[in-house]
């Protein structure tokens, strides 16, 4: 199932954000737009199994104008780990579910 879910971020997933200039390390996608960057983080459940692979994708804004007026400095770097707002996608697209799974399918029996 691990393979599964690496082979389905990896292709599916990153072509996906690619198109939209969203560049990836690790399970994280970023993106940078002037002063603010933007980040989906592909987290995965805690309840996972052989056979079923859940995750989480989380949302998250990082701005370094505000950055710099917390007194963070930055020299106008972007720092990965650290978002102004963040969330699960649920909150931002409500017809969302909560989690994703990747679920592996039985063979059928003749």
């Amino acid at each position: 199932m691990q393979e599964l879910f690496k082979k389905i971020i990896n292709t599916d997933v990153k072509a996906l954000l690619a198109k939209h200039g969203y560049s990836k390390k690790n399970l994280n996608f970023y993106r940078a737009d002037g002063n603010l960057a933007y980040k989906f983080n592909i987290q995965k459940a805690k309840v996972n199994t052989s056979s079923q692979v859940q995750f989480y994708v989380n949302c998250g804004v990082h701005s370094t104008e505000l950055a710099e007026l917390q007194s963070v400095g930055l020299n106008g770097d972007i720092l990965e780990d650290i978002s102004h707002f963040t969330c699960r996608i649920r909150e931002i697209a409500p017809s969302a579910s909560c989690y994703k799974p990747v679920i592996r399918k039985k063979p059928s029996i003749i």
